[in-house]
């Protein structure tokens, strides 16, 4: 099982990402959909894994995975549809923009490094 990752004001998830923009790139969203709906996304998103299959398949278990989860557990709460088990990051990111550009206060792109 992958060490669970714990951000906190002196290990911001930013740090996480600049690592990871070594190996790839992309745009990082900021999203408030208010403080219990905060709460309900996190937890869902830092779940995400617990029950994900033994072993690291970047297909399926990444990213991706875990923000099709976490927005699911709160789709109906903020009037979306469920993401459909998006996979690709075009997709996600057509995703975002037609459904939860409101809840977005911030944007920040990723360059491979």
């Amino acid at each position: 099982m992958r060490a669970r990752l714990i951000w906190t004001e002196n290990h911001p998830s930013v740090t996480y990402t600049d690592k990871r923009s070594k190996d790839s790139a992309g745009r990082g969203y900021i999203f408030d959909f208010g403080r219990e709906l905060n709460e309900k996304f996190q937890k869902a998103l830092i779940h995400a894994y617990d029950h994900a299959y033994v072993g690291y398949n970047p297909i399926w278990i990444n990213c991706g995975m875990a923000f099709n989860v976490a927005i699911n557990a709160i789709s109906k709460d903020i009037g979306v549809p469920p993401t459909g088990g998006l996979k690709a990051p075009e997709s996600i990111k057509n995703y975002i923009q037609t459904y939860l550009m409101p809840h977005v206060m911030g944007q920040k792109e990723f360059p491979k490094h």
